[in-house]
């Protein structure tokens, strides 16, 4: 096994600095934090689930470190993959069903929440980011993460900011919170930035690594594995500033007696100190494909949700 690549803490700090605004965002009412659309027609997911003994999970193909395929071994593995395996762990417990087996389904950032909807997949497994948006068609569980949206670009190109964006061309995956952010900024200026969508975030990078592109935006921690990962981290740059509030959660559809016994089996996980493990599983220790260690510890502010967990934390 090769030497563990440690990432100097003063690249990682930033992932862990408390963000002010997400603080107050957390600390809204209840009252305030669904923004409920009226009910789409549902799937009994607990009534399928006890007929065909299976739980459908979604993961993604390249969104590391929390849903990405082990091309050694041929499956998922990750963060947020462990975190659903551990609810599948309890709902077995709770429904009585120890016989209850997981059926793996990759999914896309364009067609998670379609997968949802249709029954493809019963939880999205992956870094997906709870929004107003996406609340009016389906539901998160506990949020297991704080990041926010940054800029990568290779060191020659030094983007450090939404201003020198542009007339640049930025790499986006479909359907993400990135793409949204990249069309907006393109509205509101006269030089606007190029959005080119790609399939997934592995397209995303190798986009600007052949220069088909010159930026590359979504989550940090995703850009902060990305550049350990690469060839070569010293050709690589992560702008300074956070440029969005992004609280990643396990979604699932809206179904009240399904999500009530996954948000009781992941406020579990969290408050029994099973997520403290599987936390320093992805981002402090080495982790494949290249034995990488992102030395990112758990954020105070994200440590601090944890204390009264609740799926009801709007951004």
């Amino acid at each position: 096994m090769p030497s563990p690549l440690r990432l100097p803490p003063a690249l990682v700090t930033h992932v862990a600095r408390p963000l002010a605004l997400a603080a107050a965002l957390l600390a809204l009412p209840a009252a305030h934090a669904l923004e409920i659309a009226p009910d789409t027609p549902q799937i009994d997911t607990l009534d399928r689930i006890n007929r065909s003994g299976v739980i459908r999970l979604g993961h993604r193909e390249s969104s590391m470190p929390f849903s990405y395929m082990d091309r050694s071994t041929g499956r998922p593995i990750g963060y947020a993959v462990d975190l659903c395996a551990r609810v599948v762990t309890h709902l077995r417990r709770d429904l009585k069903r120890p016989d209850l087996k997981i059926e793996w389904v990759q999914v896309a950032a364009a067609d998670r929440i379609p997968a949802l909807l249709d029954g493809r997949i019963d939880l999205e497994c992956g870094n997906t980011t709870n929004t107003a948006e996406r609340r009016q068609k389906v539901a998160f569980t506990v949020p297991h993460f704080l990041t926010g949206a940054k800029i990568l670009s290779k060191k020659t190109v030094g983007i450090d900011s939404l201003d020198e964006l542009e007339g640049r061309r930025v790499a986006v995956t479909r359907g993400s919170t990135g793409e949204a952010l990249v069309k907006e900024q393109a509205r509101l200026r006269r030089n606007a930035p190029q959005p080119v969508p790609v399939r997934d975030n592995a397209e995303a990078f190798t986009t600007v690594d052949r220069n088909a592109a010159d930026a590359f935006i979504t989550d940090d921690i995703l850009l902060l594995s990305f550049k350990a990962n690469a060839s070569n981290p010293a050709d690589w740059q992560l702008n300074s500033r956070m440029l969005s509030v992004e609280p990643l959660a396990i979604a699932l559809r809206r179904d009240a007696a399904w999500q009530k016994l996954v948000d009781a089996a992941m406020t579990r996980i969290i408050v029994d100190g099973e997520i403290n493990a599987i936390y320093n599983r992805w981002f402090m220790q080495p982790t494949p494909p290249r034995n990488v260690v992102l030395n990112v510890p758990m954020s105070p502010l994200l440590r601090a949700s944890f204390v009264a967990p609740s799926s009801n934390a709007a951004f």
